[in-house]
């Protein structure tokens, strides 16, 4: 197996004494670390422990996740427009170095409401593991025969923006993460989501 080139260019291969090639370099990261190679500016953060970074990078997470939320937004004259919940189990496999994401929606008479919560993993150093996250979601509701759109959050990138509510993840170690949830003042959005990763035995 080529491994790469020497200082002086030469090819270099690694073989258990036979003709196996072993510890196959392209087989992890370079480095053995996820690499960080986003902006993370437009991003939340948290640092998972050891055990719930290293289920995460190994994709451990296959399938049983579910992605609950619920969304209230406000009228004019301050009545209820829309009230939606909704719960999203989906295959697929999670975790993992870079980006996954998870969806949920649910329907206001013809109108989509919906969530998504996106995820960037990566290791700056062999003791941190880093998830970068984004959260974004709408209440649509019906007003004669069109959807208006009302109540968009996401994590806090750029003022002005007010705390509407949190998304708590529970994870198979047992740990609980709480994210915050953002919104534009102008929407006065509340919102509460829950999500839930679990491993496949």
């Amino acid at each position: 197996m080529i491994l790469g080139l020497t200082s002086t260019g030469a090819v270099k291969t690694k073989t258990d004494g036979g003709l196996r090639a072993v510890n196959c370099a392209c087989c992890v990261p370079p480095g053995g670390l996820c690499p960080c190679e986003i902006d993370p500016s437009a991003f939340g953060v948290i640092y998972l422990n050891a055990e719930d970074g290293n289920n995460w990078i190994a994709g451990g997470f296959i399938g049983n996740y579910n992605l609950g939320f619920s969304l209230t937004e406000n009228d004019d004259d301050g009545n209820p427009a829309c009230s939606s919940s909704g719960v999203n189990s989906s295959g697929g496999n999670w975790g993992g170095c870079g980006y996954s994401s998870v969806e949920a929606s649910s329907t206001n008479g013809s109108c989509s409401t919906g969530l998504g919560v996106g995820f960037y993993f990566c290791q700056p150093d062999a003791s941190t593991n880093t998830l970068y996250y984004q959260i974004s979601g709408a209440c649509n509701y019906e007003i004669g025969q069109s959807c208006n759109s009302n109540g968009f959050f996401n994590p806090k990138t750029t003022p002005p923006m007010t705390s509407c509510g949190t998304l708590t993840m529970t994870f198979p170690s047992g740990t609980i993460y709480t994210l915050a949830i953002f919104a534009l003042p102008d929407y006065g959005a509340s919102a509460s989501a829950t999500l839930v990763l679990s491993l496949t035995p």
